[in-house]
C-alpha cells in the first residue's frame, strides 16, 4: 500500500484524499424575490466547514488544484421558486460560493451534476516537477476518484448549479438539480401544465485549493 501523500497548499499541509477543515469568515448576501422567484431572503455561511476530497485538476496556467466538496450549512438555505428561480439559480449559487471562498490560492463555485461524473486528467504540458508530482498523486491509494464515495457522505439537501428537464405525469417539467442525502435528483420548479413550484435547500460548493508544487515535492520525496 502506498503511503499517504502530504502536499503544501494555500491552507497549509494537507493529506491527499482526506477530509479537511476550511475556516470561512462569516458572510451574507441578500437575494431578492425578483431573482429567486419567491421572496426577499438573506443567506449566510461561515465558521469551520468540512471539505470532502473529490480529486484534482491541472489549470491552463499549469497550477495543480485539489478539489473539495463543501456544504455551506443550514444558514445558506435558499428558496427557489418557479420560472424566475429556475433562470437565476446557477448565477445565485455560483456567486455565493465565489464570495464565501474569496481567499488567496482558493476559489470556488457551486457544485453541478457533472462534477459527480468527471474523470480528472492532467494535460500533457507543464514543468517536469509538475508531472512528477501529478504521477505520485495519481498513484496514491488515498485519493478518492470514485465520486459516488463522496456524494454518499454528504447528508442533507442541496441545490446544484445545473438544470434539466424530464417528463413528469405526461407533462414536460423543468427544474434545478439537487443532492438529497447522497442521491442526485431534480426539483421541478415549472411544468407545461402551468404549475409553479418551489423548494428550500442548502448550497454545496466545489472548492479549489492551489498546491505549492516545489515545496510539496520536497515532502513527497
Amino acid at each position: 500500500m502506498t503511503a499517504p501523500i502530504k502536499l503544501m497548499t494555500s491552507l497549509g499541509w494537507v493529506t491527499v484524499g482526506s477530509e479537511i477543515d476550511i475556516y470561512v469568515p462569516k458572510i451574507s448576501i441578500d437575494v431578492y424575490a425578483s431573482n429567486n422567484g419567491a421572496k426577499n431572503q438573506t443567506i449566510s455561511t461561515g465558521g469551520n466547514l468540512l471539505g470532502y476530497p473529490l480529486g484534482f485538476e491541472r489549470t491552463h496556467a499549469g497550477h495543480i488544484m485539489l478539489l473539495y466538496v463543501v456544504g455551506l450549512g443550514m444558514r445558506s438555505s435558499i428558496i427557489l421558486n418557479g420560472e424566475r428561480g429556475l433562470q437565476c439559480a446557477t448565477n445565485i449559487l455560483n456567486s455565493f460560493c465565489m464570495k464565501a471562498f474569496k481567499m488567496k490560492g482558493i476559489n470556488a463555485r457551486a457544485v453541478n451534476r457533472k462534477d459527480f461524473n468527471v474523470e480528472y486528467t492532467n494535460p500533457p504540458y507543464g514543468l517536469e516537477e509538475d508531472c512528477a508530482l501529478l504521477k505520485r498523486i495519481e498513484r496514491s491509494d488515498a485519493v478518492i476518484f470514485e465520486n459516488q464515495q463522496v456524494d454518499s457522505k454528504i447528508k442533507g439537501t442541496y441545490w446544484l448549479a445545473s438544470t434539466s428537464s424530464r417528463i413528469k405525469g405526461g407533462n414536460l417539467a423543468f427544474g434545478v438539480d439537487c443532492l438529497e442525502d447522497g442521491i442526485l435528483k431534480n426539483e421541478t420548479l415549472v411544468d407545461t401544465d402551468g404549475k409553479v413550484k418551489g423548494a428550500k435547500k442548502q448550497i454545496l460548493a466545489l472548492v479549489r485549493i492551489k498546491v505549492d508544487i516545489r515545496e510539496s515535492m520536497g515532502k513527497v520525496g
